[in-house]
């Protein structure tokens, strides 16, 4: 069976073709190259030249909205909270309840007990915040220029660090947990593009876990399973997963990360919407 799997995210969309339940091949374009329409779809399928295909699944964006068929193919309609959770579960091949995160435009976290998928919000914080910022403070919206920067900068330059502060560690943290992103900047006349590169990507990362570990422990859990293109970026990674010993929490950084949505798409077999 051939079908395609089509996540409208904000800022990109994510495309996965499916032979006989393998993905063999993928694809991602700037959210807007094709729109979150039935003419989109159909432009998209004639760029691909796919030939035939059995089914097309979509999720994310106005997808359910869309036709149930573009071009004579029937098309599937996987509401998005639950093709993250399915993606996840695929990918890690996991099965207890979980505490899943999604770092994309914004993120999203879902708690998933096996039987239902709960949308708990989440942050607004993300890979938006980090394009945004990027363009104000260091005069570009290029992801990649803006990874490029923070590889070489520090953080430690920009933040105000607990032992900054009071000139040791409190309690459990360390001196070099951050007590104020971006507070060392008041105090300094210039501050390098790379090194405020670095702490947006902190900033994030840290506002994000921050939140993922409060949610989590709700269900009185102590891990989360994170995807999202955003956290395929290493620097983001590192401060995770820091943020995560610094409060006795494990974060669990899945392969694929950025094909979670539109792989849990093709994988959810229930039918149109959450």
């Amino acid at each position: 069976m051939k079908r395609l799997g089509i996540d409208f995210g904000a800022s990109v969309m994510d495309v996965a073709l499916e032979d006989d339940g393998e993905i063999v091949q993928t694809w991602y374009f700037p959210s807007g190259t094709f729109a979150c329409s039935d003419a989109g779809l159909k432009l998209l399928l004639v760029e691909l030249n796919l030939g035939r295909l059995d089914e097309v699944v979509a999720t994310g964006g106005r997808s359910a909205f869309l036709a149930d068929a573009v071009a004579a193919t029937p098309l599937r309609k996987i509401g998005e909270i639950t093709a993250i959770a399915s993606g996840i579960r695929k990918l890690a091949n996991y099965a207890k309840p979980m505490l899943g995160v999604c770092m994309g435009t914004g993120t999203a976290m879902i708690y998933d007990d096996g039987k239902q998928s709960t949308f708990l919000g989440g942050s607004a914080v993300g890979g938006g915040t980090l394009l945004g910022l990027g363009k104000l403070l260091l005069g570009t919206e290029d992801y990649d220029k803006i990874a490029a920067l923070a590889r070489l900068g520090h953080a430690d330059q920009i933040d105000l660090t607990i032992a900054d502060i009071v000139g040791s560690s409190i309690g459990k943290l360390a001196g070099d947990v951050v007590a104020s992103h971006f507070g060392k900047v008041l105090k300094k006349a210039d501050n390098a593009r790379a090194d405020i590169a670095a702490g947006l990507i902190h900033l994030i990362a840290e506002t994000v876990a921050l939140i993922a570990m409060g949610q989590a422990r709700q269900f009185g859990l102590d891990e989360a399973m994170v995807v999202g293109r955003l956290s395929e970026n290493k620097q983001m990674q590192t401060m995770i997963m820091r943020s995560g010993r610094d409060h006795d929490f494990r974060f669990v950084l899945i392969a694929q990360a950025s094909l979670a949505t539109v792989i849990g798409a093709l994988a959810d077999r229930h039918s149109n919407g959450d």
